[in-house]
């Protein structure tokens, strides 16, 4: 049995109460879920959809190329991103993308929409009611698959 002293507090058990009381708070602060995105919001960094994004006016997501944006991945864990008619789903704008479902764009003008872009994966989504499934303009080395 290992036993502390601490001439401050020689039982320890003020210093044990205090240190569970900082591992509890640092464990809800890390359970909370990542706040909700908004229609147009720009991306530059790996995004886990926690709940249905829209109906969006105009463009849901926008994947943008800032410094050191590569591989970004967006995960829609599940959940639909859902349009008005008009826009996009999601814009993409820079290189090394994946997008991954399960989950749905739904009722955009153009469900994905990919310009100058270099290296993108697109598996396990639905595109439901969009005028265009994807749209890919100036780009390489895309790969979508499993998608219905």
């Amino acid at each position: 049995m290992l036993h502390t002293y601490n001439s401050h507090n020689p039982g320890g058990r003020g210093t044990s109460l205090l240190l569970s009381a900082i591992v509890l708070v640092l464990m809800s602060l890390a359970a909370r879920s990542a706040p909700a995105l908004e229609c147009g919001e720009e991306i530059t960094g790996n995004v886990k959809l926690t709940a249905d994004l829209g109906p969006c006016p105009g463009i849901g997501l926008n994947i943008l190329d800032h410094a050191g944006a590569a591989n970004i991945t967006v995960n829609l864990n599940g959940h639909s991103i859902l349009g008005s008619g008009a826009g996009a789903g999601l814009n993409l704008f820079t290189h090394d993308v994946t997008i991954k479902g399960p989950g749905s764009i739904v009722n955009f003008g153009t469900g994905i929409q990919i310009s100058s872009t270099l290296r993108v994966m697109i598996y396990d989504l639905t595109l439901l009611d969009n005028i265009s499934g994807v749209k890919i303009k100036n780009s390489g080395w895309i790969n979508v698959f499993d998608n219905s």
